[in-house]
C-alpha cells in the first residue's frame, strides 16, 4: 500500500512539473540541445595548410631493360647467357638460327641478278631492232620512187618499236626493285637475328624458351638491368584507384631522405597480366644515393589548402537538420553556428564560411 501510495505522489509531482513547469526540468533541456560528448575544450580558428594526404609502402628496384627479338618464326640458336650473370655492353646473349633465311636471301639475290640479265639481253635485242627499222627508214627516205604510205608505215614502226622498250624498261626497273626490296627486307632480318646487352649490368631473366624452339617476335626472352643508378624504380602497393591523378604529387622518404617521385603509366603487357592491379611504379627526379632493395614509405598529395582559415575536425557537426556547424563562445555562451566546409584531413578541415581567425569554438572528444 505504501509503495502504491509513493508511485501516486511521485507520478502526481511529475505531472505537475511538466504542466506548470519548473526549473529543474528547463536546465536538463538546454543540456540535452547539445550534441552528446560536447566538452568545455576550446580552440580557436587559425590559419594553417591542410594537406590531404595518403602514404604507403614501396621498395626501390632496379628497372630491367627487356630483349626480345623483331622477327618472329625463326628457331632459337642458343641463349649465352643465365639469371644473375653480369655482362658487358655489346655482349651477344641470344641468336637465333638463320641458315634457312640466309639460304632464302641468296637464292632471291640470284633470282634478281639472273632477272636483271635477261632483262638485259631482251633490251638490247630491242635496240637492235630498233636500230634496223630506222635503217629501213632512212634507206626509203633516199629512195625518190618510195611510196609515201610506206615511208609513213615505216616511221610508226620506228615509233612503236621505241615506245614499247621505254615501257618495257620502266616495267623492268619497278619489278626489279620490288624484288630488291624483298630481299633487302631478308637481309635487314639477319640484323635482327641477334640479342647484345644495351647495358652493363645483370641478367635479371630468362623467358621459358630453350634452343631450337620457335622464338616468337617481341616476346621477352632475356632482361638486363644496369648497374647504376638511373635505371632504379619505386614500386608500391597501391590500386589504380590510389595512383596520382594529374593534379597531384607523390614523394618518397627512403633512408631518412624526401626523394620527387613521378609516376608511370602501366603498359599493355603489366595491364593484360594483372601486375599493375595492386603495384603503381615510380620514377625518381634524382636517385643519387639509392640502390636496390631500400625500403620507401610513398605519401600522395590529393589536395593543398595553402593559408586555409581551420579548425579541429572534432569541432565540426554535420547532420541533416542543421548542416555543417560549430559551437562557439558568444557573450559567454555555447552558441551553435552554421559554417561551409572546404577540404579536410585526419586532424583539420578548411572554413570556408561562418567563422573568423581567432574565433573561439568547442572541441569534442
Amino acid at each position: 500500500m505504501r509503495f502504491l501510495i509513493y508511485r501516486k505522489s511521485v507520478f502526481a509531482a511529475v505531472l505537475l512539473c511538466l504542466v506548470c513547469g519548473c526549473s529543474g526540468a528547463a536546465k536538463r533541456a538546454i543540456v540535452l540541445n547539445e550534441p552528446a560528448g560536447v566538452q568545455i575544450d576550446t580552440e580557436k580558428a587559425a590559419i594553417r595548410d591542410v594537406i590531404v594526404s595518403k602514404q604507403y609502402t614501396g621498395a626501390v628496384m632496379a628497372a630491367p631493360v627487356p630483349l626480345y627479338f623483331r622477327v618472329g618464326g625463326y628457331r632459337l640458336k642458343d641463349i649465352y647467357a643465365f639469371p644473375g650473370q653480369s655482362v658487358k655492353k655489346g655482349d651477344v646473349l641470344a641468336e637465333l638460327d638463320m641458315t634457312g633465311l640466309r639460304k632464302d636471301i641468296q637464292d632471291a639475290q640470284d633470282d634478281v641478278d639472273s632477272l636483271e640479265k635477261s632483262y638485259e639481253h631482251a633490251n638490247a635485242q630491242a635496240d637492235l631492232d630498233i636500230q634496223i627499222a630506222q635503217a629501213r627508214l632512212d634507206e626509203t627516205r633516199l629512195n625518190p620512187d618510195a611510196a609515201a604510205a610506206d615511208l609513213n608505215a615505216q616511221q610508226v614502226q620506228v615509233q612503236i618499236l621505241t615506245l614499247q622498250l621505254k615501257q618495257a624498261k620502266d616495267t623492268q626497273e619497278a619489278e626489279l626493285q620490288w624484288r630488291q626490296s624483298l630481299v633487302d627486307d631478308k637481309k635487314a632480318q639477319l640484323d635482327q637475328a641477334v640479342l647484345t646487352s644495351p647495358v652493363d649490368g645483370v641478367v635479371t631473366y630468362m623467358g621459358d624458351i630453350m634452343p631450337g624452339d620457335i622464338a616468337p617476335a617481341f616476346t621477352d626472352i632475356l632482361h638486363v638491368t644496369e648497374g647504376g643508378p638511373d635505371a632504379l624504380t619505386l614500386e608500391a602497393a597501391m590500386t589504380p584507384n590510389d595512383v596520382p591523378g594529374p593534379n597531384s604529387a607523390a614523394t618518397a622518404l627512403i633512408g631518412g631522405k624526401e626523394y620527387d617521385i613521378q609516376y608511370i603509366k602501366p603498359t599493355t603487357q603489366e595491364l593484360l597480366s594483372g601486375e599493375a592491379a595492386n603495384t603503381a611504379k615510380f620514377s625518381f627526379s634524382d636517385p643519387t644515393g639509392l640502390q636496390a632493395g631500400e625500403f620507401a614509405l610513398v605519401t600522395v598529395v590529393r589536395q593543398v589548402a595553402e593559408g586555409a582559415l581551420t579548425v579541429p575536425v572534432n569541432a565540426l557537426y554535420d547532420d541533416v537538420a542543421n548542416g555543417s556547424y560549430v559551437y562557439v563562445m558568444e557573450d559567454g555562451n555555447k552558441v551553435m553556428r552554421q559554417v561551409k566546409k572546404g577540404v579536410a584531413n585526419d586532424s583539420y578541415v578548411q572554413i570556408t564560411d561562418g567563422l573568423s581567425e581567432g574565433d573561439e569554438v568547442f572541441v569534442h572528444q
